[in-house]
């Protein structure tokens, strides 16, 4: 019984142990999931603190608006007057309720300033969306070409130990000096320092990647998507449409927009202000009062006057205007404001010309990558490749110069390198094109515009 017992025991034991691992097993398996440049652009916008900090600021000015909209809390007070030294009751009592009234243009222009600044926080946010989403392809083709720049040399190093491999056999088939060798070991460890350094320039690119996408820096992290093979077909008349209103852009506008509601501000306050009161007054009077007083020795009556105090309530209505006397400080500001649309007038203008020199730049920043990537494609790894198989097969045979080999290692290898390093330009440049222009380029894997 006690034996049947223990091996249920030891069997749910058992039974939990496996699914624990089965737990962890799937925890492990997700986190190695290669992440999608899709995937990574929706975590960073639902994570990146920046963005985040962003959308709340601009939640915060759009519903301070509704802060610009009131007229100044009211005011209520209480007066005693005329308190006897005695502690006895006071003589008045004063219940007043006083109401600050702006003049209306004032309110319609701080309201209208409020809008202006509630529109430049939402194109801020906009612009900071872009930011991020520049940023997280940016680090994303960063660390994509850190992994395949790492491949290359790996698969460098083999082919430089097998290169190696041969050297020793023709040394010792007496075909080659041993320098040759020599040399050979020499690159060889050359290479592998290298690799290192790789491997600390694709940590450095996982880590900013992570950090972009909201998460710890040393979070585990797999990319399989390949590069975009899509043909840069540009329509720039378009291009330089969007660049106009992207939203940077759009930022100035606003900030022009409140500038202007500033100097309506600013004038308003040759206006005045005006403030309304309403007073209810109890106070205690004294009221004179006829007494009558009989005298018994002449049968007659006597009459006298006596004070007596009496409660008396009125109402007080107060209407004052505060006169804008002092005409020298509102023309300053005035001048201030003015002088601050020339400003925004010109920050604008600046901002759609600097839009437009780097559209240019970016489209022929992305057609040149292009054209390179067409070129390392077709002609340079392939004839490098081909290269490299003459040369070693030669060396194999005793017929061929170490140096040439050495050569045309470092030449396939270096063609690799930039084949990628071209893929990487020609795609950072496509993020550049979509951050001036302030929407993705490419949707759905094709060419929007």
């Amino acid at each position: 019984m006690k034996a049947a017992a223990w091996g249920e025991c030891n069997m749910k034991k058992a039974t939990i142990l496996l699914f624990a691992l089965v737990l962890l097993a799937g925890y492990v398996s997700a986190q190695e999931q290669p992440l999608s440049l899709q995937q990574a652009l929706d975590m960073a916008g639902n994570n990146n603190p920046a963005l985040i900090a962003s959308r709340q600021r601009w939640l915060e000015k759009q519903r301070g608006i509704a802060i610009t909209s009131g007229w100044p809390n009211p005011e209520f007070g209480v007066m005693l007057d005329d308190i006897p030294t005695d502690g006895g009751r006071p003589m008045m009592y004063e219940y007043s309720l006083s109401q600050e009234i702006m003049f209306p243009t004032k309110l319609i222009a701080m309201r209208n300033m409020a809008k202006s600044e509630a529109g430049m926080a939402g194109a801020d946010f906009s612009v900071k969306q872009m930011e991020v989403y520049t940023a997280v392809k940016q680090a994303y083709y960063d660390l994509l070409y850190s992994q395949r720049a790492l491949a290359v040399m790996k698969e460098n190093l083999e082919l430089m130990k097998q290169f190696s491999a041969i050297a020793q056999t023709n040394y010792a088939n007496g075909t080659s000096p041993l320098q040759d060798t020599l040399r050979s070991q020499t690159e060889t460890s050359r290479m592998e320092t290298e690799i290192l350094n790789m491997e600390a320039m694709e940590l450095m690119a996982r880590n900013r990647l992570n950090y972009l996408l909201g998460r710890d820096a040393n979070t585990p992290l797999a990319l399989h998507e390949e590069f975009s093979g899509v043909v840069p077909e540009f329509d720039l008349a378009e291009l330089k449409r969007l660049s106009e209103s992207n939203p940077a852009v759009q930022s100035m506008t606003w900030e022009l927009e409140m500038a202007r509601s500033n100097v309506s501000m600013a004038k308003s306050q040759f206006w005045p202000d005006f403030k309304l009161s309403f007073s209810f007054v109890q106070s205690t009077v004294m009221d004179p009062m006829l007494m009558k007083m009989v005298d018994t020795r002449l049968n007659r009556a006597d009459y006298s006057l006596e004070m007596r105090e009496a409660a008396k309530n009125s109402w007080k209505v107060g209407f004052m205007v505060m006169l804008p006397l002092w005409f020298g400080q509102y023309k300053a500001k005035v001048n201030s404001a003015n002088s601050g649309v020339a400003a925004a007038q010109a920050a604008l203008t600046d901002m759609r010309n600097m839009a437009g020199m780097e559209l240019s730049m970016a489209v022929n920043q992305a057609q040149s990558s292009w054209r390179l990537i067409e070129l390392y494609t077709k002609t340079v790894i392939p004839q490098a490749e081909q290269t490299w198989q003459t040369v070693i097969s030669a060396y194999r045979t005793g017929r061929g110069d170490f140096m040439s080999a050495m050569d045309s290692l470092s030449t396939l290898r270096n063609a690799r390198l930039d084949y990628y390093k071209s893929h990487v330009d020609y795609e950072k440049s496509l993020a550049g094109l979509e951050q001036i222009i302030g929407q993705p380029f490419f949707q759905n894997g094709g060419q929007q515009h």
